[in-house]
């Protein structure tokens, strides 16, 4: 905790002179100052936001909902069982999913449980609304549910019949457009589901030359593509039908992929950084970082970029041309991607720190 403490004075004291950001807010939302800076505090969650308010959980089971512009406490509510996934915010409501199987709809302004549904197997990761109609999410009993979002009753299910688990814990979320789900799985296949009612419209096997062909990385949406990454590093672009553009085999990983213009931005292995054209996946920058790190998650604010990684380190480049510009130690392993939010952005340590760093430039 002074650890903590003395880092956040120092950033402001010695980081504000040239660096493209700056320290101003700390937050500490949980029972007294002390009790944030438990191990393992935050588990899997990772920051959320609906544009005014911050959500996220922890290990203990608590779902906080933190202003985006202060860094307080709106509320907090107590579920059953810990929350290890970020939760889905959409139309004033919170969509989070649980260690137990249980799934919860609440209200976004106080927390307030509208509905609840179990399922028997452990949620995975964050759900993904289709319209105002549905909500999906991923369990590890292999199945993908559909909920109705004002009831939470069940509307349809997919089920790819794998043994124990539908893919790695938290990190492969289902991705929707306006008439389709497509969703990521252990097997490495990839498929697309009709919305209304779960059927298959297409599925693709992603080949992977070594072990762990898991998908894992969000699916994005650009260009009319879909990106797909995989555990073991290969880095897919799909056309709408399913049919592969391009590969890249060591271009992909664990956490997910972010578009500036017309370039991808990829979190690789061997702690690189990599800007790919979006088109054909050729690499037009690389940045690796003199020491080994696991990227947690990309963030952009204009032509920056703001890379965390687990072991504690929040990178800013310049997005064009992965240009190093600065690094700050942010006192724990940051927890997915920062959260952007006017000229803020907001980063989420395991030990339970909220921080909030002003962007310049």
């Amino acid at each position: 905790m002074k650890r903590a403490l003395i880092l956040s004075c120092f950033v402001l004291v010695f980081g504000c002179a040239r660096s493209p950001l700056s320290l101003d807010r700390e937050a500490r939302p949980g029972r007294g100052l002390a009790q944030t800076f438990v191990r393992n505090n935050v588990a899997q969650s990772t920051l959320a936001t609906d544009g005014s308010s911050l959500f996220f959980g922890t290990r203990t089971g608590d779902l906080f909902s933190i202003d985006a512009d202060t860094g307080k406490k709106h509320w907090r509510v107590k579920l059953k069982s810990p929350i290890d996934v970020a939760p889905c915010i959409q139309n004033g409501a919170v969509y989070v999913g649980t260690a137990s199987g249980g799934f919860y709809g609440l209200d976004a302004k106080d927390g307030r449980q509208k509905w609840t549904y179990e399922v028997p197997g452990e949620i995975l990761n964050q759900a993904v609304v289709l319209g105002s109609k549905y909500v999906v999410f991923a369990s590890n009993d292999g199945v993908l549910y559909a909920l109705d979002t004002n009831s939470g009753r069940p509307v349809w299910t997919y089920r790819r019949g794998l043994p124990d688990r539908l893919t790695i814990h938290s990190l492969a979320a289902p991705s929707a457009d306006a008439t389709a789900v497509y969703a990521g799985f252990s097997d490495g296949a990839v498929v697309a589901l009709r919305d209304s009612d779960g059927t298959e419209i297409w599925k693709q096997e992603l080949r992977s030359p070594v072990k762990f062909p898991d998908v894992v990385a969000p699916l994005l949406s650009m260009d009319q593509q879909l990106i797909a990454a995989q555990f073991s590093g290969a880095l897919y672009a799909l056309d709408r039908t399913g049919k592969i553009r391009w590969s890249l085999e060591n271009g992909g990983g664990a956490a997910s992929t972010v578009a500036v213009g017309d370039k991808l931005i990829i979190p690789a292995s061997e702690h690189r950084l990599i800007g790919l054209s979006s088109s054909t996946g050729e690499k037009i920058w690389t940045y690796q970082t003199p020491e080994a790190v696991l990227w947690s998650g990309l963030a952009v604010f204009g032509d920056k970029l703001l890379a965390g990684s687990y072991e504690g380190w929040l990178f800013v480049l310049r997005a064009s041309d992965g240009t190093y510009l600065w690094k700050y130690d942010v006192g724990g392993a940051v927890m997915g991607a920062p959260v952007i939010h006017g000229n803020r952005a907001w980063v989420l340590t395991r030990k339970g720190a909220l921080l909030g760093f002003s962007l310049r430039g």
